[in-house]
């Protein structure tokens, strides 16, 4: 089962098998806190009840998580080691119309009441290490493109030059996640005066 950031939960489970008269005893070490029953076959760590995982230097870096099982009353151990990744969640919203304004501010919406997030039209994505934005009138001509997530168009040739009538056009968003999955979105933005 995958794990991202909006089900941010794992399970560690035991399957392992015992011989019948022996028993096994577990040391579950999860970084910074081990904190899990040392008998407990199985745990989820939710938002309700967290356990503190050490990440690596990237969200998408693979997690260790150790898990040590003493085998018999001898003393003999065994060690067995499980790589994690967890994904960032993937989510773009994409406008269907705005509105722009003389002087609309081109970088994100900072009104809390929302008055002007509506003069500029912004892709708001999460997840991607990478965003390309491109917007076309409806002769194919390019009016508008950023690779950047905090600018958005605000109506001009290019943000800069003369005013594009009210239309549809056409935007194609290319942007790449964490771990170099490629995503293309597609569709119109109405434009209104």
């Amino acid at each position: 089962e995958k794990t991202t950031i909006a089900k941010p939960f794992f399970s560690f489970i035991n399957t392992s098998t015992v011989p019948d008269g022996q028993t096994l005893k577990y040391i579950w070490d999860l970084g910074k806190d081990p904190s899990l029953p040392k008998d407990s076959p199985s745990r989820k760590s939710t938002l309700a009840n967290p356990i503190d995982v050490e990440f690596g230097d990237t969200i998408a870096d693979n997690i260790p998580v150790y898990l040590k099982v003493i085998t018999e009353p001898g003393g003999c151990i065994d060690t067995a080691m499980r790589f994690i990744r967890i994904d960032p969640d993937i989510t773009v919203f994409i406008p269907s119309v705005f509105r722009p304004t003389k002087g609309a501010n081109t970088a994100p919406c900072a009104d809390p009441t929302f008055n002007d997030c509506n003069d500029v039209f912004r892709v708001y994505a999460d997840g991607f290490a990478t965003i390309e934005v491109y917007v076309f009138d409806r002769w194919g001509q390019q009016v508008f493109a950023t690779n950047n997530p905090d600018i958005g168009w605000n109506g001009l040739i290019e943000n800069v030059g003369a005013e594009c009538p009210q239309d549809v056009y056409i935007y194609q968003i290319n942007a790449t996640s964490f771990n170099g999955k490629k995503y293309t979105y597609s569709g119109s933005i109405t434009l209104l005066r």
